[in-house]
């Protein structure tokens, strides 16, 4: 890099959301930019099948509207499209004697905490004080950090003292965090959500996920970001003392044909588990903590047969229901008149040691379908099972601190290398994480290739 003008080559690894946001930030900022994907799409989680006319992503997605996902596609001039999803639903116990006893209105705002059979007087007080403590804005710093360190269920037991409002809290936790383990997730990670959720709700992307991944790609390719697919990395490692002035190597496999590229520097924005084979010893012991998995079952129906029901949260369970259709105008369901079918997602949080069998949870999805669309199986068009999906890469935990715990873009153990995904950085959860950490990855290189340059200049 001994010519200050020459533009810096570097190599997204990874063509999810995380990487996809890096690479157009990297070439916006003026370097040559060649993403490499090592499957035939793009999207990693992110991607979107079309099943019997409609869009199934890979179970439930949610775009949060003041998170760092969706400022991050703004900051690119991408506005995404979609529909909030209704407020109103319903809270279920799977345990409960007739349907009347399983579904009770959900409380989910001060006004239907009122409303609902599922709290009890002394519960609606509380709920109602509880919400206001999670839109609190002014949370001072002592308090966030006890939040960190802590875990949601016992950061509950400091401030519930009502067994049912304890189970609502629980069960808007789960839908806000993914998390099904509230006794070992960093409460601040599930209050941030929660409170994501009271300042701007959430989007329904229409069109699926994969609209997005669509719309960063192009707008990585008019930035002049080359995208490579079916190309396998195989090592990234230091190139420095090889004779060549590009400080980072990477040994790719594409049909069978091994090559080397030496660039100006590396985003990994992969699994680390990938990350940590493509470092090889190199790689630093990065914090330990299980995945977080849902078991999912993804619905195209012809239509709904009961219209009004689009939402459940499980009280007893860690369970959720959810009609994805954009479908809302003066109660006719825009999908089906459409004939595009009716999408829903049903799924249960699995904690790590959630050893129930796949053909149980199963049953048990089919059961809350049973009770929410009676008739469901009648206008079914598809049907797919998802039984572990992997909802984020980390659950970050109490123990270390929360998102405080991730190791930082900068930690890759090779100079020049720089990581991202949701399981790296300390700000933003599940996409939010992986969009926030793409774009720190892509500013940190940036900064770095100026430093070296700047240095062998001298």
């Amino acid at each position: 890099m001994h010519d200050n003008n020459r533009q810096p080559e570097v190599l997204v690894v990874g063509g999810g959301l995380a990487g996809l946001v890096a690479a157009c930030n990297l070439a916006r900022d003026g370097a040559r930019v060649c993403l490499l994907e090592r499957a035939r799409e793009l999207g990693g989680r992110a991607r979107t099948q079309v099943e019997a006319g409609a869009e199934l992503n890979l179970g439930p997605h949610a775009l949060y509207r003041r998170g760092a996902a969706w400022q991050a596609l703004a900051d690119l001039g991408i506005e995404p499209r979609g529909a909030v999803p209704h407020s109103f639903g319903y809270a279920y116990r799977e345990g409960g004697a007739s349907e009347t006893g399983r579904l009770h209105m959900l409380p989910m705002t001060p006004l239907s905490g009122l409303l609902s059979r599922a709290l009890d007087a002394p519960s609606k007080l509380e709920m109602n004080r509880l919400y206001g403590a999670i839109a609190d804005p002014h949370v001072d710093e002592v308090e966030r950090a006890r939040r960190r360190s802590e875990s949601f269920e016992s950061w509950l037991s400091r401030h519930s003292k009502q067994p049912k409002a304890g189970d609502v809290l629980r069960t808007l936790g789960r839908v806000a965090s993914y998390a099904a383990d509230l006794d070992q997730v960093s409460a601040h990670v599930v209050l941030d959500q929660l409170a994501l959720v009271v300042a701007g709700n959430v989007l329904y992307v229409d069109g699926g996920w994969q609209t997005l991944i669509v719309a960063l790609a192009a707008r990585a390719r008019a930035l002049g970001v080359t995208i490579e697919r079916g190309v396998a990395v195989r090592r990234v490692s230091s190139g420095a003392g090889e004779g060549n002035e590009a400080p980072v190597r990477v040994e790719l496999e594409q049909r069978g044909a091994a090559s080397v590229r030496h660039v100006d520097g590396v985003v990994l924005a992969v699994a680390p588990r990938v990350a940590a084979e493509l470092l090889g010893d190199a790689a630093p012991d990065w914090p330990r903590s299980p995945a977080v998995r849902a078991a999912c079952l993804d619905l195209v129906l012809a239509r709904l047969p009961r219209r009004r029901r689009r939402l459940a949260l499980g009280l007893d369970q860690p369970l959720y229901f959810s009609v994805h259709s954009r479908a809302r105008s003066r109660g006719r369901d825009i999908c089906a008149d459409l004939g595009r079918g009716c999408v829903i997602h049903v799924m249960r949080y699995l904690g790590a040691a959630d050893d129930t069998p796949s053909s149980a949870v199963r049953a048990q999805l089919e059961a809350l379908v049973d009770v929410m669309q009676p008739g469901w199986r009648d206008v079914l068009r598809h049907a797919r099972f998802l039984p572990s999906l992997v909802v984020a890469q980390r659950l970050p935990l109490a123990r270390d601190g929360g998102l405080a715990g991730r190791p930082g873009v900068e930690q890759s153990g090779v100079p020049g290398v720089f990581i991202a995904g949701d399981w790296v950085g300390s700000r933003g959860w599940l996409a939010d994480g992986a969009a926030d950490s793409g774009r720190e990855a892509a500013l940190q290189l940036t900064a770095w290739i100026a430093r070296q340059t700047l240095r062998q200049a001298a």
